[in-house]
């Protein structure tokens, strides 16, 4: 297993986002081969990931998606940080569930 960027280090770093791209909200662990062969390209609506069934974070996801579609690869500063900070909360409660402890 790996640690992968849902959306992608280089492009995001590219657009002047390499201080928020490396966050918990924005990893996936995938086996190595799926990790290699993705190399930089942005997630798709096939791109599976803990959260996909979660509202707020499949809202949060696909605003991203229809933003890199219409501006050719090009995702914003705001819709990026909606989106990891959507996950990165189902993360901390999911997280504080399971061991039964809040997460402050």
């Amino acid at each position: 297993m790996e640690v992968d960027h849902i959306f992608p280090r280089a492009p995001l770093s590219n657009m002047g986002m390499a201080d928020v791209v490396n966050h918990i909200g924005n990893y996936r662990l995938v086996v190595m081969p799926i990790n290699r062969r993705k190399l930089a390209r942005m997630p798709d609506l096939q791109t599976a990931f803990f959260g996909r069934s979660c509202t707020s974070v499949e809202t949060t996801y696909l605003a991203c998606l229809a933003q890199v579609a219409a501006k050719g690869n090009v995702l914003g500063h705001p819709e990026f940080l909606a989106f990891r900070d959507a996950r990165t909360t189902l993360i901390r409660e999911t997280a504080s569930e399971f061991l039964g402890v809040p997460l402050g």
